[in-house]
């Protein structure tokens, strides 16, 4: 499974809200052909309410259109969930030490936000838990 699947808006001449080359990064692994790949991930996405439909052009990109209501109900469930939109708690119960820096301010407000409580300092036991 590759690290990281990028979908981005299509490139001029391309169809569709969203395109991702997804299929290439998963044929080497499959052992297929991105096209075939990409056919099949076509065939599981297409059950999706949220994709109005989904083609594959050339030899495996994949091509999104969003159904109608979808960035409606985005932003709705936004608006019904107010501060907490973006908050959960898969990460409750765990403890996330960071070190110094911005980006590990952002990585302790992300892991709050899931749950987590969080300490600051290297591997020393004086560490506090903080809320970010």
């Amino acid at each position: 499974m590759p690290e990281r699947a990028v979908v981005e808006r299509p490139r001029p001449g391309g169809r569709g809200d969203y395109a991702t080359n997804i299929a290439f990064k998963l044929a080497g692994p499959a052992g297929l052909p991105a096209r075939e790949v990409a056919e099949i991930l076509r065939g599981l996405l297409a059950a999706d309410a949220s994709i109005a439909g989904i083609e594959v052009t050339g030899p495996g990109f994949l091509n999104f259109t969003l159904a109608h209501d979808v960035h409606t109900s985005v932003v709705r469930t936004v608006l019904t969930r107010g501060r907490a939109y973006g908050h959960g708690a898969a990460l409750a119960g765990e403890v996330v030490r960071v070190g110094p820096g911005l980006r590990a301010d952002a990585v302790a407000r992300l892991v709050h936000a899931m749950g987590a409580s969080v300490t600051r300092g290297v591997s020393d036991t004086r560490s506090a838990s903080v809320a970010p």
